[in-house]
């Protein structure tokens, strides 16, 4: 079965993003929007980007087609999508299901911010018992957030671009992250063939893990463009009570070098990143 959405709403991104200015708490730094799971973005036509669709992934066939049919029942029974006419059926063509939606004004912002966004600031979060995805998407002013749980789940956020660097350090630092001064960097070479870059790293080093511990959050962070095509810096934190030690490399390196570092320093290097990917900030000098 193939899906095709016509989105017949025309939209003002600016007027749907009602974020309040930040506050001292990364929490409420982002507004909660919405959660979509990975079948309902592709029944919506974005299931393209950057983010990962692990439930999705694992699907094929009519087992797929099952699912998203699923999934556009579901959607109908929210009230997120609607027909014209309003009977919600499809017009069969052939083996073809061709469908003629109307989307909810404040789905249908958010697909638009996390669209038109050029710039991304991607992290893949491991604690101890659990993984998640977090994609920062920036248009303009605003952040769009996204984070993306293994059982294929997508909660949206949106915050303002102003409030990205806090609240990256709120979601990839370990809430009681403490200053790594100790141990002796450890320096792991990538196989040919591998992404280079603290992602690479599939696990954690024994040696590292001697020093932190099992409670502590690995983060592997980037920012990604449309249309670059340079390598981007890959940013690895390893925080925890125990210390903070942080890979950075260019991709195509060959090598990962993690080290030991101050946890003020790590919070300084997130921000940075976020600076580099959000000009509005107050760490780049451009604050709007």
């Amino acid at each position: 079965m193939t899906t095709d959405v016509t989105t017949d709403v025309s939209t003002d991104v600016s007027t749907a993003v009602t974020a309040e200015p930040g506050t001292d708490a990364p929490a409420d730094l982002a507004k909660p929007v919405v959660t979509l799971t990975d079948e309902e973005l592709a029944v919506l036509g974005h299931a393209d980007g950057p983010a990962v669709t692990p439930y999705l992934a694992d699907l094929a066939g009519a087992v797929r087609d099952q699912a998203l049919a699923t999934a556009l029942r579901g959607l109908l029974a929210r009230g997120i999508v609607s027909s014209p006419g309003g009977d919600g059926a499809p017009e069969l063509q052939g083996d073809r299901v061709e469908l003629d939606l109307l989307v909810r004004q404040d789905v249908l912002s958010v697909l638009t911010l996390r669209r038109a966004a050029s710039t991304v600031v991607a992290a893949a979060r491991t604690g101890a018992a659990v993984q998640d995805f977090l994609y920062a998407h920036v248009v303009a002013e605003f952040v769009l957030v996204e984070q993306v749980g293994t059982d294929g789940q997508h909660r949206f956020s949106l915050g303002r671009a102003a409030d990205l660097g806090e609240l990256l350090v709120g979601a990839v630092l370990h809430p009681e992250a403490a200053s790594g001064t100790a141990g002796d960097p450890v320096t792991l070479s990538v196989p040919a063939g591998d992404v280079a870059g603290p992602a690479a790293v599939a696990v954690t080093p024994p040696a590292l893990m001697a020093q932190l511990g099992a409670a502590h959050l690995r983060a592997d962070v980037t920012v990604l463009r449309s249309g670059a095509t340079d390598g981007r810096e890959l940013l690895g934190l390893f925080t925890g009570p125990r210390g903070c030690w942080v890979a950075r490399t260019a991709a195509g390196s060959g090598q990962v070098r993690i080290a030991p570092v101050d946890v003020e320093q790590v919070r300084r290097d997130v921000r940075a990143l976020a600076a580099d990917a959000a000009p509005t900030s107050p760490e780049s000098g451009d604050a709007r």
